[in-house]
């Protein structure tokens, strides 16, 4: 694992600090400028902060140089991911090596890609998915990590595609699509129990 020293030393080469599924995690992460430590070697800081008993800690990853907080060799505390041009890839916190709370990521070049919470590293809660163009992808609610309720999603377009219920991770009862057309009319409705499909109709031939 890499020193406190070692990680700012490296920063000073990386240009700088940036600004948090199921990608690599997901909670309440401390903003980078707040109740930072004091600046070290040349004043570089690091891009997090980290509490009384652990040290933070930097690696090389292929998703990107990465940053966290280490306690007893588990990730415990903030957690940062950087993409190859310096913008933030991802935000949150980890508890015991579990992503922990509100977690967020981007798009290198700097639009939200979604953002959600963990307990205990279960996604819980409501969960947004946008495009790279900004415009809204899926949402939906996750309990105990597994899909659960009403679950819509969207066209690049900014259009609705289909919407429909979750139960335990799978689809449940009655589903509708949608045409990616200015009218946005329903073209196709399913019907699922139990994680099967057990009925499908056609609303509206798509133009070809």
């Amino acid at each position: 694992m890499f020193t406190t020293a070692l990680v700012l030393s490296l920063l000073a080469c990386s240009g700088g600090a940036p600004e948090a599924t199921t990608d690599a995690a997901p909670g309440d992460a401390t903003p980078p400028d707040a109740d930072a430590p004091a600046p070290e070697e040349g004043g570089i800081v690091a891009p997090i902060a980290c509490d009384p008993g652990t040290s933070a800690q930097m690696a090389e990853t292929d998703k990107g140089r990465e940053f966290w907080c280490d306690k007893g060799g588990l990730m415990h505390g903030a957690f940062v991911r950087l993409h190859p041009n310096g913008e933030k890839a991802a935000e949150g916190k980890y508890t015991n090596n579990l992503p922990d709370g509100s977690w967020i990521w981007w798009y290198e070049n700097g639009v939200e890609m979604k953002k959600g919470k963990y307990v205990k590293g279960k996604q819980t809660g409501s969960w947004t998915f946008w495009y790279e163009n900004g415009t809204r992808k899926e949402e939906g609610d996750y309990l105990q990590g597994r899909k659960q309720g009403t679950w819509t999603s969207w066209y690049e377009s900014g259009r609705r595609s289909e919407e429909g219920n979750y139960h335990n991770g799978m689809k449940n009862a009655l589903w509708t699509y949608f045409e990616d057309t200015e009218e946005n009319e329903p073209i196709r409705t399913e019907l699922w129990k139990n994680g099967h499909l057990a009925e499908e109709k056609e609303l509206k031939k798509k133009d070809k």
